[in-house]
């Protein structure tokens, strides 16, 4: 070997100097290991990602977390097909990402494949079709030959405890590979590779020590072979993890719009049965009133029909309640406008504007605590199972549209009654008065129309010996 690649500033230097004039190589031919190309150098790197990354800056791998969900996406299409065509591609995603999932390992193998050609997709790097190539997960073409990797994702777990069990996993599981048709690169995770490579030189010298010529041969060779995959398998992980909580929330928005329906008709229902039941609503009354809260639960249940089709909205719960709860208050307020007679009469109605902020109030801070209660009692009714969560998601959520309801009608109401009083105060008292006008000039007309129902005075038409009168109705 020359002096000067003994050198690491000539070694850096070098590697600079082929980094500048072979750009347009380096992209189209990453992870191909910097040994090829330094003839006879003593570093020897699995990809060369880890030589260069100090000259080049490093190469970023994140991806956000829509992609993530994506690639989950694909990997529970291709191996769990069935369930996600019964459940859905984010309930299955909630149910195999979950911690406790016994397939949660295998989806992020999966994963691992789907994320490595995304991610390298720029330096040739294809998914191998052939589902009976286990030996090889991925391949490029370098100079007209096929290159082909095998991607292995092991975690902690029973079957290794330790991470010394885990690298022995790794070496069994290139044990199981190997033979005719064998990757050239078995790609790990980044902090799964030292683990391994120490493991492999531990057996190596055993091997040395013991004369086994054969297993000293495989072992080299498994040693040129392992790569870095490129991402750790912490991050894998979590990146899991988010995407159980992504797809959590998504189905979650996906049943917003029915808990705040179902929690609106609870409510506005058993309130105006209440009212009934004391007198204060006659039937007819009911009857409308029952009619007003059925038609705003269909638009609630229709808006969430429309918000699965944008994944902007579906996304996030809090939008979704928002544009629900908005949905919802137009329909509150063309009742109410019909229950005043018309444009004319509503707009000129103080009461028309302390009632429209109380509705306001009332549906929005409902449809946001409902969100929060139903996300709150799916949480705790998750110990039963997806029963569980889906009783306490209605139950809580009911609950807390129920207060929020109450607390911003209230609230709301009041509020916009002090500001027409504090800011318009003469239309305020003047539309107060001329209510008070037209709600006596009507109950003067109602007791004119009563007067003709009003009986005729009696008349005396006899006396009798014993004092007592007799009487007819005068003509």
């Amino acid at each position: 070997m020359s002096k000067e690649m003994k050198n690491p500033f000539t070694l850096s230097v070098s590697l600079m100097i082929y980094a500048f004039f072979s750009q347009v190589t380096l992209e189209a031919s990453a992870y191909v290991p910097i040994r090829d190309r330094l003839e006879q150098g003593s570093y020897r790197s699995s990809n060369y990602l880890e030589t260069v990354s100090d000259c080049l800056g490093t190469v970023s791998q994140q991806i956000d977390q829509a992609e993530i969900y994506n690639l989950f996406g694909q990997s529970i299409n291709e191996n769990y097909s069935p369930t996600a065509d019964k459940l859905g591609k984010d309930k299955t995603l909630v149910k195999v990402l979950s911690r406790k999932a016994k397939q949660r390992p295998m989806l992020i193998g999966r994963y691992a494949e789907e994320r490595f050609v995304k991610v390298n997709s720029h330096a040739g790097w294809k998914k191998v079709k052939d589902r009976f190539a286990t030996q090889r997960d991925v391949f490029r073409i370098i100079n007209g030959r096929r290159e082909y990797g095998q991607i292995k994702v092991h975690g902690l777990g029973k079957s290794a405890k330790t991470m010394r069990d885990l690298a022995s996993r790794y070496i069994k599981s290139m044990r199981k590979d190997s033979g005719r048709g064998q990757a050239s690169q078995f790609l790990v995770p980044d902090d799964h590779y030292p683990g391994i490579q120490t493991k492999i030189d531990e057996d190596l010298a055993e091997a040395v020590k013991l004369g086994k010529t054969a297993e000293v041969a495989w072992l080299r060779k498994q040693k040129i072979r392992l790569s870095k995959l490129g991402v750790s398998y912490a991050q894998l992980s979590s990146e899991a993890d988010s995407t159980h909580k992504f797809a959590r929330k998504l189905n979650f928005t996906k049943q917003v719009g029915s808990i705040i329906a179902v929690s609106h008709l609870l409510t506005e229902s058993g309130a105006k049965f209440y009212d009934w039941s004391n007198g204060k609503l006659n039937n007819s009354g009911l009857v409308m009133s029952l009619g007003k809260t059925g038609s705003t639960c269909v638009v609630g249940s229709a808006t969430t029909e429309l918000i699965k089709q944008s994944k902007w909205l579906r996304s996030s719960p809090l939008r979704s309640s928002m544009l629900i709860g908005a949905a919802m208050f137009l329909v509150d307020e063309a009742w109410l406008i019909k229950s005043c007679g018309g444009w004319a009469n509503a707009f000129s109605s103080p009461g028309f504007y302390v009632q429209s902020g109380g509705n306001f109030g009332g549906v929005m801070l409902g449809s946001l605590m409902a969100v929060g209660g139903a996300e709150l009692g799916m949480a705790m009714g998750s110990v039963f199972g997806p029963p569980g969560s889906v009783i306490g998601a209605i139950v809580v959520g009911g609950v807390g549209y129920g207060i929020g309801s109450f607390v911003g009608y209230l609230g709301c109401s009041r509020l916009t009654e002090w500001c027409l009083k504090t800011f318009n105060s003469k239309f305020y008292y003047g539309m107060k008065m001329r209510a008070v006008d037209k709600a006596e000039e009507k109950i003067v007309g109602e007791l004119e129309s009563l007067e003709k129902y009003k009986p005729a005075p009696l008349l005396p038409i006899s006396c009798s010996p014993k004092n007592t009168r007799s009487y007819s109705l005068a003509s």
